[in-house]
């Protein structure tokens, strides 16, 4: 195949406006976060154990999602292409990841996401003086499915792939684990894979976004790419190049270029990264069997 075309900027720079705070904060620090793949929602997971649910219309918050983790949500993530309700991957600092599932249309909920439910500072008002069923609604909306125990220390991401039948983690005990939503109406996951060759804590996994093929990076300094063969995972590329923590990968899909992941790094010096040193910008070619 022949080498990747350069990428091609803007010929003038993007302008990125700000429309709203989400209101109310949480208290304390938010990791992440992540909007619906297709209501106008997006959750924040926070160092409080919560998970915050906002409305993109009128940015105020519509429920809190907790009990589930004794620690920090540290990731979370939307189930793609499910319909009639959501499906919320949560990843702790507890070392669990937990399912969360709503209905659609469950009381009020889908008035309040399209923006014409009650106000965040009426909402806590409601709840806090006990006078309305608006805090037991709020308890029921979303229901805690199920726990993934499987991982030694802090959970630090969690992805769906593609197609929503498979969810990624990854650890501060360098592992990834993959599990498969067995969809069988009971809740039931199925662990199909752990890879292990990370030799440092792992920050995070992203998928590709049409292929079941996980990249995943790692304090290790290292990108790894991870693709099923047969009934077994395994790495099939190894990028180095870094050399500080890789934080985050971004994939991004061109129907020329294919799949190549957009990288943060962890500099080794503070204020200066890769990129400032003159290092040429690195792409993964497209996996081919």
């Amino acid at each position: 195949m022949p080498p990747s075309s350069p990428i091609k900027l803007p010929s003038s720079p993007i302008k990125l406006t700000h429309l709203s705070d989400l209101s109310p904060p949480s208290l304390d620090r938010t990791w992440l976060t992540s909007p619906h793949p297709r209501l106008p929602i997006a959750a924040t997971c926070s160092a409080d154990k919560t998970v915050r649910i906002y409305s993109l219309v009128n940015f105020t918050l519509l429920s809190t999602i907790s009990g589930g983790h004794k620690r920090a949500v540290r990731s979370c993530a939307w189930k793609p292409h499910v319909k009639g309700e959501s499906v919320l991957a949560t990843a702790s600092f507890d070392a669990t990841v937990g399912i969360w599932r709503r209905w659609d249309g469950f009381g009020t909920a889908e008035r309040d996401m399209m923006g014409g439910g009650l106000a965040a500072g009426e909402r806590e008002r409601r709840n806090s003086s006990g006078g309305d069923d608006d805090e037991e609604d709020e308890d029921e909306e979303w229901g805690f499915a199920v726990l993934l125990d499987g991982h030694d220390s802090e959970v630090k991401s969690v992805a769906w792939s593609p197609g929503g039948s498979l969810v990624a983690t990854c650890s501060r005990d360098k592992s990834i684990w993959i599990w498969e939503d067995l969809e069988d109406g009971d809740n039931n996951f199925e662990t199909v894979a752990v890879m292990q060759e990370h030799s440092g804590d792992v920050k995070w996994v992203s998928w590709h976004p049409e292929e079941d093929c996980l990249a995943s990076g790692s304090y290790d300094d290292t990108i790894r790419v991870w693709r099923e063969d047969v009934d077994d995972w395994g790495q099939v590329a190894c990028l180095r190049g870094h050399e500080g923590t890789v934080c985050g990968s971004s994939s991004d899909l061109d129907p020329v270029r294919g799949w190549f992941p957009v990288q943060t790094t962890r500099p080794s010096a503070y204020g200066v990264n890769n990129r400032e040193k003159g290092r040429p910008r690195r792409s993964i070619q497209p996996y081919q069997a």
